[in-house]
């Protein structure tokens, strides 16, 4: 079975905390990156993350994140895989694998290229109603806000770092986040 796990008390009381699954996500920050497996929004921070092959774990090519805490008490983590030697063909083969402990489940997430989070495309510029440029990049919610059971969003650095900071070094004027899927940066004159 699982465990609860106690918080601190608040106004002398006791919370208990269920263990939660993550949200697994595919992150590539170029074509020629490796690949970061990211899970966020898991709790407790007792947890494992590898990528496999042919169901073994692998060691070699892996780099290995540490747990980060959220906001709102969850945490984070991510493992690289460098790809440059993988062929196409043989992605099938790999596996991201998040483990809970507790929880008897894994989270398994299958190496295809359609489900990864990229930021370098979809990049364009066009004007507003009053004329004023517009960078768009649409990254269909990959800055990291994610909207979560208690109807709250959350944002996690890594996330707005990984998907934003290509663009915002090269345009760096002004940057707002006018919804979670669009990213605008004015460009000034």
């Amino acid at each position: 079975g699982w465990r609860q796990t106690v918080s601190p008390p608040q106004n002398g009381l006791v919370a208990f905390r269920s263990p939660e699954l993550p949200s697994v996500s595919l992150l590539q920050k170029t074509p020629s990156s490796p690949v970061s497996c990211h899970a966020t929004g898991f709790f407790p921070h007792r947890a494992v993350m590898f990528w496999r092959k042919d169901g073994e774990e692998l060691h070699e090519d892996v780099d290995q994140g540490e747990i980060l805490p959220n906001p709102d008490g969850s945490f984070q983590m991510r493992v690289d895989l460098n790809i440059s030697s993988v062929t196409p063909e043989d992605w099938r083969r790999y596996d991201c694998v998040f483990q809970l402990s507790g929880v008897r489940e894994d989270v398994v997430t299958r190496l295809d290229k359609a489900e990864i989070r990229t930021n370098w495309g979809n990049i364009g510029i066009r004007k507003d109603e009053g004329g004023q440029q517009i960078l768009n990049s649409t990254i269909s919610g990959k800055a990291g806000i994610r909207h979560n059971r208690g109807g709250k969003h959350t944002c996690s650095l890594f996330h707005l770092i990984f998907c934003c900071a290509a663009v915002i070094m090269v345009f760096v004027k002004q940057c707002v986040f006018t919804d979670l899927c669009f990213i605008n940066i004015f460009l000034l004159y």
